[in-house]
């Protein structure tokens, strides 16, 4: 898009000045936000929709992108390269050094057929964890399994950080998950109930 920006923060941007440059909508989980760019570089990031209280995490796609602290490559420990077997070298003091994707790809898969093959899938934990973008596509741990699991099985993990617990002992006691699930009324549970006990429930 040349010319004006629809940029609720600033309406008059003109961008006649960069040809070149557009403006991309994507969404994240502070929500949708519109970045400018060329194809190659990120200049600027902010919010889709008019808000009253600007989020900043809308504003820092370029920092995320172009960080001095971000891997942008495939690395691999010197040690390890030179030997994947009998890695030589100490970790967390070892230099990386940087490999094409190609490389990577053939080391994760060796290493993986080696320990695989020696231990059986159950020494492979496929948890990845942690934050994603919206939709299962970019899901780590989707993705991850979904390999794991075509490649003959792993250890897998049970529930979240948020209600593991919960998750792993709520079957037993209400007959069901009712964690994530349409919960039973408080009027059926009494009824079906002799005590009733409440945890950090104070007030």
């Amino acid at each position: 898009m040349i010319g004006k920006i629809n940029n609720p923060n600033n309406s008059g941007a003109n961008l006649d000045h960069a040809p070149s440059r557009h403006s991309v909508l994507t969404a994240a989980h502070w929500g949708p936000v519109r970045v400018e760019t060329d194809g190659e570089h990120i200049f600027a990031s902010y919010g889709e929709l008019p808000t009253a209280h600007q989020n900043s995490l809308q504003t820092v796609v370029h920092d995320q992108v172009h960080s001095k602290t971000r891997v942008r490559f495939p690395m691999v420990r010197k040690g390890f390269l030179a030997s994947p077997d009998k890695p030589q070298g100490i970790r967390g003091q070892d230099e990386f050094v940087r490999v094409s994707w190609d490389d990577a790809l053939d080391l994760i898969h060796a290493q993986h057929k080696r320990i695989r093959e020696s231990y059986g899938p159950s020494s492979i934990f496929a948890g990845s964890y942690g934050w994603r973008s919206n939709g299962v596509l970019h899901k780590a741990a989707t993705l991850l399994q979904r390999y794991m699991a075509l490649a003959g099985g792993y250890t897998g993990h049970l529930g979240d950080y948020s209600t593991g617990a919960a998750q792993a002992i709520m079957p037993y006691v209400v007959g069901g998950n009712e964690v994530y699930q349409q919960q039973t009324s408080w009027p059926v549970v009494l009824e079906h109930s002799e005590v009733v006990v409440l945890w950090s429930a104070n007030r």
